[in-house]
């Protein structure tokens, strides 16, 4: 099955790190959001031994912590 360009799934830190750095306009690192992601601060979950996140999830979380 081939991805959809509408496809909210962010599998991995990897393509959470890439998705908050869109979101932020910044260059935060990969370790950083791992860090976040670990002690809870990102609204993440598991597959297996991969992290998987939710774009409209994530850029929701930004929303109300930043007050936008």
């Amino acid at each position: 099955m081939k991805p959809r360009a509408d496809n909210d799934v962010l599998l991995g830190a990897s393509a959470i790190t890439a998705f908050v750095n869109e979101l932020t306009a910044s260059e935060v690192s990969r370790s950083q959001v791992y860090h976040w992601i670990e002690s809870g601060h990102l609204p993440t979950g598991r597959l297996g031994t991969k992290v998987i996140g939710s774009k409209k999830r994530i850029r929701e979380h930004f929303e109300r912590i930043t007050g936008g």
